[in-house]
């Protein structure tokens, strides 16, 4: 990825931020990746947020990181402090400004799981079986017996 597209990426995902209320914050982003490396700035004034890719020098922090961990942090899936504190993020200015600007992008919608669908002739199969009625009658154990044949002598 280059930093243009790395750039058009961060601007896709702040395009419908919510930064009515929010007071201006300006921040610089370094990124360091090898691919992508570049600098650009996310900045918030009158209701209004800029995503430009150049620097930014009259801002609130200044941030190196991956491009990666930006967009993680953006969308959510990563604590802006949590980044900080791991080393993933340094910040030089106000921390703060970084959460200010996270918690404004519009976070993606969490995808639910797709309710399998079956069939009644699956879903038969998967329901558990219906336990059978078992006699506790015990049955006799068949006798051993032997016959004795006997012939009768028929006399006349």
């Amino acid at each position: 990825m280059t930093f243009d597209q790395a750039v058009e990426k961060v601007q896709g995902i702040m395009k419908d931020a919510n930064v009515n209320d929010m007071d201006s914050v300006a921040i610089q982003i370094h990124f360091t990746n090898k691919d992508c490396e570049g600098t650009m700035y996310i900045s918030t004034k009158n209701g209004q947020i800029d995503v430009q890719g150049y620097d930014y020098k009259d801002c609130d922090a200044a941030i190196e990181l991956m491009y990666g961990d930006l967009t993680k942090i953006l969308t959510g899936r990563l604590n802006a402090a949590t980044a900080i504190e791991k080393g993933t993020v340094t910040v030089t200015g106000n921390a703060d400004a970084l959460s200010a600007i996270s918690s404004c992008a519009k976070k993606p919608a969490v995808k639910k799981a797709a309710a399998k669908k079956t069939t009644a002739k699956k879903a038969a199969s998967t329901e558990p079986a219906a336990k059978k009625a078992t006699i506790s009658a015990a049955k006799p154990a068949a006798a051993k017996t032997t016959s004795k044949t006997t012939a009768k002598k028929t006399t006349k």
